[in-house]
């Protein structure tokens, strides 16, 4: 293999390798995007959830509500 081939062969291994890792970066990019709306959602059920409303009396009849 002559120097101007072998050069070629170098250039393309190294765009090869330069566009799997930009795909991986994008692939981790979506990941963390996934992974944050997953955990906004979780935590979205989780204030609906634990909203409840909570009511006691004392004897002289006056309420106190305490959200949990």
């Amino acid at each position: 293999m002559g120097l101007a081939a072998t050069q070629a062969r170098y250039l393309s291994l190294t765009a090869r390798k330069t566009n799997i890792e930009f795909e991986g970066q994008q692939v981790n990019q979506a990941r963390t995007a996934l992974a944050n709306e997953s955990a906004n959602l979780y935590n979205k059920l989780y204030s609906i959830i634990n909203y409840h409303l909570y009511i006691f009396y004392n004897p002289f009849l006056i309420k106190y509500y305490f959200k949990l």
